[in-house]
This record gives C-alpha cells, sequence and structure tokens, in this order.
C-alpha cells in the first residue's frame, strides 16, 4: 500500500511539472501569434474604428480568438486525455501492481487546469490588443511609426564606435523591442531547460544504475535462500560461492513523533557491499550503532548522535540505537547494521540471501542439488537400506530448497531498466514540448520583428545592402539572443531535473547527473531549432516591398 500510494504521489508531483511547461507553451503562442496578427491588422482596427465600431466590440473580436480556440482545446484535452495518455502507464505499473480494474477517471483538478488554461490564454489574447485600441483611428490607419531612440550609455562609450555595422543595429533593435527581446529570451530558455531536464533524466536514471550496481555493490550473483536453510548448507555455500550471507527484511522506524517504513540491510565486512557517505566516497559500516541512509535521515529530521526506535516487522521486540554513521545508497532507504551488532541486541541472524563475486545460473543450482543427493545416497551404502533410503531422501529435500533463485547482476540491472522507462516517456514529452515552444514562439516573434521593421528593411535595401547581408542581420540577432537563453535555460533544467527527482518515492535517492554530452546536445539542438526558424522568416526579405515599406509613415 505504501509503494502504491508512494507511486500516486510521484505522479501527482510530476502532473504538478507538465502543466505549467505546456501552460507556458500555449500561452506564449498565443501572445506571440495575437501581437503579430493585431499588427498585420492595424488598417482594419483603424477601418472598424472609423465606421463607428465601438472598442470594446472590436476586443471582443480579437479576445475570441484566444477564448474559443483555448476554450476547445481544453475541453478536448480533458476529454481525450484520460482515455489516451493513462493507458501508456498503466502498462507499465500492470508489471508492478495487480488492481481490480485499470481505468481513468477525471479528477477536479483536471476541470480546474482546463478553466486556468483557458482564463490565461484568454487574458494573453486581451493583452496586445488593448494597445493598438488606444491609438485614435486616424493613427490605426497608418503604419506603426517605429520607436523613437535615445543614444543609451553604451553608445557614448568608445566600445561602440569598434563594433561593426551589425553589431551596433542588432543591439539598438534589442534594447528599442525589450518585451518582444524577453519574450525570445523566455521561448529559447524554456527550449534549453526541456532539453537538458530531458537528457538529464536519462543520465541521471543510468547514474543510479552504476552507482548501485558499479559503486555500491559489487557481486555478481544474489542467492536467494531458503527460510529454513541449516547452519551445514549456509556453510557449504560460503565455502563453495565464496558468497557473503546477508539479512534483507523491512522495519519500522520512530525519531520522535515521525514514523516511518525502510528497508533493513545485516552484512559482514565485505568487499561485495562497498557502502558510500552522501557524496558517495566509500565507508565502512561502525562497529557500534546504526549506519542510516541519507534520505530516511532527511525524512526523520536526524543526523550521527541521535537517537532512534526501531524494530522489524513481523516482531513486536523495539531496539533503541544511537546513529554512528550515514550513509547514501539510490535504492532500500533504511537502516544497515553490522552482523556484530544485530548479534549484540540479542537477534538471530537468518541470511535472507547471499552474495557472491561468482556467476552462478539455475543449471548449477540444479547440479549442486543432484550431487548432494548422490552423496547421500552413497553415504547410505554401508547401512540398512532403511537408512540408506532416509539419507538420500534427506539430502534430496535439503539441496534443492537451501537456494530458492540466482539473480545475476545483470538481471537486476534490467530490472532498473523497467523504471527507466517512464523517464523515456517523461523525455520524449519534454522534446516534444521543447520543439513546439521554440518553433512557435521564435517563428512568430521572428515574423513580428520583421513585420515591424519593414520600414528600416526596406531602407537598407535602398541604401544597397543585398538580401544575404540583411538576412545575416536577422539571423544573428537570433543567435544572440539564443545563446542568451540556453546560458539561462541550462541551470534550469538542473533545477527542473532536481524537482522531479524530488518527487520519486521515499525508497529512490537519485542524485542530478547530468553529462557534458547532454549539455552540448541541447545547446545545439536549441541552436538548430533557431536556426531553422531565422532561415523560415528571414525569407521573407526577399519579397519585401520597398514602396509600400517606405510610404505612409510621414
Amino acid at each position: 500500500y505504501q509503494m502504491f500510494e508512494a507511486e500516486i504521489e510521484q505522479h501527482r508531483a510530476m502532473g504538478a511539472v507538465f502543466p505549467i511547461a505546456f501552460l507556458a507553451i500555449a500561452v506564449l503562442t498565443i501572445l506571440t501569434t495575437m501581437t503579430r496578427m493585431v499588427n498585420n491588422q492595424r488598417i482594419q482596427i483603424g477601418t472598424l474604428k472609423s465606421i463607428g465600431f465601438r472598442d470594446r466590440q472590436i476586443l471582443f473580436h480579437y479576445v475570441s480568438y484566444g477564448l474559443w480556440l483555448s476554450l476547445l482545446g481544453a475541453v478536448s484535452g480533458t476529454l481525450i486525455g484520460p482515455l489516451i495518455l493513462p493507458q501508456i502507464f498503466f502498462n507499465m505499473n500492470k508489471s508492478m501492481y495487480v488492481i481490480p480494474e485499470w481505468k481513468a477517471a477525471i479528477a477536479p483538478s483536471i476541470i480546474v487546469m482546463a478553466v486556468v488554461a483557458v482564463v490565461l490564454c484568454t487574458l494573453a489574447a486581451l493583452l496586445p490588443c488593448r494597445a493598438v485600441l488606444k491609438e485614435t483611428a486616424a493613427q490605426a490607419l497608418r503604419p506603426k511609426p517605429p520607436r523613437a531612440m535615445r543614444r543609451n550609455r553604451l553608445e557614448k562609450t568608445a566600445l561602440w564606435q569598434r563594433l561593426g555595422f551589425n553589431a551596433q543595429w542588432n543591439l539598438r533593435d534589442i534594447t528599442r523591442h525589450k518585451l518582444r527581446s524577453i519574450m525570445a529570451l523566455v521561448g529559447v530558455a524554456g527550449c534549453t531547460m526541456l532539453l537538458v531536464c530531458a537528457f538529464g533524466l536519462l543520465d541521471s536514471i543510468e547514474d543510479m544504475t552504476t552507482w548501485q550496481y558499479g559503486e555500491i555493490y559489487r557481486f555478481e550473483t544474489k542467492l536467494m535462500l531458503a527460510e529454513d536453510i541449516s547452519a551445514e548448507q549456509l556453510q557449504d555455500l560460503e565455502d563453495k560461492y565464496h558468497a557473503a550471507p546477508i539479512l534483507e527484511s523491512t522495519v519500522e522506524i520512530k525519531a520522535g513523533s515521525i514514523k516511518e517504513t525502510g528497508a533493513l540491510l545485516v552484512s559482514d565486512d565485505t568487499e561485495l557491499i562497498h557502502y558510500t557517505d552522501a557524496n558517495r566516497r566509500h565507508i565502512n559500516l561502525p562497529d557500534e550503532g546504526v549506519a542510516i541512509s541519507y534520505k530516511m535521515a532527511k525524512t526523520l529530521g536526524v543526523d550521527v548522535g541521535d537517537t532512534i526506535t526501531w524494530h522489524i516487522f513481523g516482531s513486536n521486540e523495539w531496539f533503541k540505537t544511537e546513529i554512528t554513521a550515514i550513509h547514501r545508497t539510490p535504492s532500500g532507504q533504511g537502516l544497515a547494521i553490522s552482523s556484530s551488532v544485530f548479534a549484540e541486541l540479542g537477534v538471530e541472524m537468518r541470511p535472507t540471501a547471499a552474495l557472491t563475486a561468482m556467476k552462478v545460473d539455475d543449471v548449477d543450482i540444479s547440479a549442486n542439488a543432484s550431487n548432494h543427493a548422490g552423496t547421500g545416497a552413497s553415504a547410505g551404502t554401508g547401512a540398512s537400506a532403511d537408512a540408506g533410503a532416509s539419507a538420500d531422501a534427506g539430502a534430496s529435500a535439503d539441496a534443492p530448497t537451501a537456494i530458492t533463485a540466482a539473480l545475476s547482476a545483470d538481471a537486476l540491472i534490467d530490472s532498473y531498466q523497467e523504471f527507466s522507462k517512464l523517464m523515456k516517456i517523461i523525455t520524449a514529452v519534454l522534446i516534444f514540448g521543447a520543439v513546439v515552444l521554440a518553433l512557435v514562439v521564435l517563428y512568430n516573434l521572428g515574423v513580428l520583428s520583421f513585420v515591424e521593421r519593414q520600414r528600416e528593411l526596406a531602407t537598407l535595401k535602398v541604401l544597397g545592402f543585398r538580401t544575404r547581408k540583411i538576412r545575416s542581420l536577422l539571423i544573428s540577432q537570433n543567435f544572440w539572443l539564443t545563446g542568451v537563453g540556453i546560458i539561462v535555460g541550462v541551470p534550469l533544467g538542473y533545477l527542473l531535473i532536481g524537482f522531479i527527482m524530488g518527487t520519486l518515492p521515499e525508497s529512490l535517492d537519485i542524485m542530478v547527473a547530468v553529462e557534458l554530452l547532454t549539455i552540448m546536445i541541447s545547446a545545439v539542438g536549441t541552436f538548430a531549432v533557431s536556426f531553422l526558424v531565422s532561415l523560415m522568416f528571414s525569407q521573407k526579405v526577399q519579397t519585401l516591398d520597398m514602396v509600400g515599406s517606405l510610404k505612409g509613415v510621414d
């Protein structure tokens, strides 16, 4: 029940991330699209105002674009989403849980989210319209005049004179249209953030596997032992496979008023388990007291030197023990105790598994059982037939039950890969959102920038600037903003990964691990999308109407 509840909490927390990301995409898309539309239809707005339409009527007309489209999208998403998306997660969870019926329900939060989306998208459509409606009909009928420029402090320095025309022109345009530049930065930073988060999640899952089965656990096979294994059988396994017995169980831990359920691991000092501290440095189990996992210590609010009370499930005997060390592990949060300390508590050490550096499979186990059976039969030949039969039966009954299963490290790593399937789905969703965000926002802003600067671009063409040179001006500005957006987006991606990792179940403690290659791929991907968008809108320079762009403003 606690595992299933943790799964619900994890999905609920992730459900708080994706609506924000995609709502930002929707709002930015509508905001940039409506800004471009209103600027393109200034003459229509001026005409409507001049023939007697009220500002309220015109405003409702343009706001209705955001209202009806967002309403249609919200209703469609509310109805279609629960039918399609849950099936993806159900297929993964069916391998872990068995419940009577797998079906999705429309929670009240979905309705609230749909209403919020419609309201925000409508407000995004409202903002660009209000600026134009403040103008008179005569002003709206004329092309939008360029903003008056004032020389800033940079232009008064000697550095400004050393800058080329390309840099001067783009810097002036960025400072003149601050809102448009900020929106472009937000779009690029959001794209980079989602890409870093998407690929960084995969890096973190891979790092978790390496940490668990490369740094902490160094065995090749985990032999699962029978509950009734005898001391002779255990000793035989230790001698044959050089195995290290361990005890794994579940405990309930109390610290003050906080009570948590965790894992218990009892082991000897062995090279097959290397415990690590919070910085993943090797530590040994303490000779006194217990070692508590890093995440469990944070959950309980305890530290080295504090005392906790705990008991093993199935036993009513509680122990009060001092914490003498804190170890960090990606899974199995709880307590780790040495065999000697466990014996001092007066509890019998009954191993549940044995670790070995040898590769053991079911064939080896069956062969070992057959050898035991043969040995028992030979031992009975010197006695009566009944005694021999009894020895044979005892050997064949005991030997197969000593080991119930042999789990290879590769098989355990493969089981970890099941968890990565969820992250791969999240990765695909984040990459899709990143590309959509960058394409839509940057393209709309690029076209808006072209429309606002038609007069300037036409002036450059009249002065003799070639189309290739003018396109390079537009593309270079987009690259500047993209570079700054990437610098901002990378740390935001780290923070988003950390937030998602914080939503994982209490049994998992995954560190954020983002490879340099991931950052490079995210940056190159963002630049590629930005360059593609720049090529798309900069082609409009070839069809620029110089006569129409230069007249009508004075």
